[in-house]
Formats: structure tokens, C-alpha cells, sequence
């Protein structure tokens, strides 16, 4: 949801998918301005096992594109819950918002994230400082290299409740 939209997109609800090799299960991402609230999903199933770097079971995401001068005011992202997702990934959960914007209200409720293998986001946000893409989280380096299942910035009024993550085995 949302993306390169600059239009609000309010009440929706997603229910009972199953999704494979996909990058992102399911996104909000506000680049270019505008409003998604009153968002409820639920009962995911599936993984992240495309070929692809950075990939992950839930992300929501505010900021301005680079490319873009800084005269439209900031996105908003808020009252969303997703609940009861069951991801096979190497992947984390994301929320992250630029700085000046907020993502407000997001309940994440009966979430598990079964690892096949820990992706090195450190590893992989260094090659994004050589050749930049917008497959990355927000301008903030620290964020976007977090090693974590589940990594918040800029959130205000978040729940999490019944997150299980389940490593890879050592061996």
C-alpha cells in the first residue's frame, strides 16, 4: 500500500492470504506524501524466500525520496494491526520513519518469524552506501543496519504483543 502515491488510502482490510517467495508479505510504504490509516490485516501465511537482498515479512515505511525537493510535507502512517502472521524468513520486521514524521498506532499482534538463515544487514546496507537504492529503510544507517527481528524508529502508540521468533539452528 502506498508507495509513489501521493493520495490518502484509509479502511482497509486484508485477510486469509498465503504469499510466497515475495520480497515484503505485506508493506505500507509512504514516499511521496499522503495518508494510510485504518488498516487491518490478518491471518498471513507464507515466507520471504525470493531471491532478493533486504527482503521481509512486514515493513511500513515513511520519508521523502532523495530525488525529490523537499516541498511536500511528510506521510503519515497510523492505526494499523496486523495480526496473526506465520513467515518463513531471513528477514526483519521494520517500522521506521524519517525524521519529523511518525508512525502512530501500529498494533502487531501474534506474529512468527521462523529464520531459515539470519540475513548480515550490515553487510548488505554497505553495499547500499556505494550504489544507493530505495529498497532501504529511511535515511538512518543505524536503523537500517540493525541485526534484530523486529527494529522501530519514529513509532509512537506501537503495541507489540505475541511476537515469537524461532533462530536457526547452530549446525
Amino acid at each position: 500500500i502506498g508507495q509513489e502515491t501521493q493520495c490518502d488510502v484509509r479502511q482497509v482490510a486484508i485477510a486469509n492470504c498465503v504469499i510466497h517467495r515475495s520480497h515484503r508479505m505485506f508493506t505500507i510504504g509512504i514516499w511521496d506524501g499522503g495518508v494510510v490509516e485504518d488498516v487491518t490485516v490478518s491471518n498471513l501465511v507464507g515466507d520471504t524466500l525470493a531471491y532478493y537482498s533486504l527482503a521481509r515479512p512486514l515493513q511500513f515505511e515513511v520519508k521523502q525520496l532523495w530525488s525529490l525537493p523537499q516541498t511536500r510535507p511528510l506521510g503519515r502512517i497510523r492505526n494499523v494491526t496486523v495480526s496473526g502472521v506465520i513467515a518463513r524468513t531471513q528477514g526483519r520486521i521494520l517500522a521506521t520513519a524519517q525524521e519529523g514524521a511518525w508512525i502512530e498506532n501500529l498494533t502487531l499482534r501474534d506474529i512468527r518469524l521462523d529464520y531459515v538463515h539470519l540475513e548480515d544487514a550490515y553487510a548488505v546496507c554497505g553495499m547500499e552506501e556505494r550504489g544507493g537504492s530505495n529498497q532501504f529503510a529511511n535515511r538512518n544507517l543505524e536503523a537500517r543496519r540493525q541485526n534484530a527481528a523486529l527494529v522501530l524508529e519514529h513509532c509512537r502508540g506501537c503495541e507489540v504483543d505475541g511476537l515469537r521468533v524461532h533462530w536457526p539452528s547452530a549446525g
